[in-house]
């Protein structure tokens, strides 16, 4: 993920990832000084996704079995491209006014698809999903 920049498919908002494990995700592309959010980032793919998932958000109650049970569910869904993450969101301006007091972590797992060039992922708090194509 570091060093990537990816745009949703529903709204067209952009998540960069930096090479330094910190994010920002703009409401709009290219709009970097208002109406987004940033912090850091923790990322795990394949088996070491497994085990962050399964151990260090054992919180959430996700077991090992559950989560191999969705290998196969869908076309390309598979160990090897399985990703599950956080971010540590330190900042969020809306407006030109910062909304955080305290920092807010967010989880989410999916999968990396088509080559690596879409993220494919559910936020693990609400269940929101989430499409992004990798910006070339």
């Amino acid at each position: 993920m570091a060093g990537t920049s990816w745009i949703a498919e529903n709204d067209g908002s952009q998540w960069v990832f930096g090479e330094d494990q910190s994010f920002f995700w703009y409401q709009t592309k290219g709009e970097t000084d208002d109406n987004y959010y940033g912090g850091t980032y923790e990322f795990h793919i394949g088996q070491d996704a497994v085990n962050y998932l399964t151990e260090d958000l054992s919180s959430y109650g996700v077991s090992e079995e559950e989560i191999t049970g969705v290998f196969g569910s869908a076309e390309g869904y598979t160990l090897d491209n399985f990703v599950c993450f956080s971010t540590t969101n330190t900042t969020f301006m809306l407006n030109g006014t910062e909304q955080l007091s305290d920092e807010v972590v967010t989880s989410y797992f999916g999968f990396l698809l088509s080559n690596g060039s879409v993220l494919d992922i559910a936020n693990m708090n609400t269940g929101t999903y989430y499409g992004f194509v990798k910006e070339e």
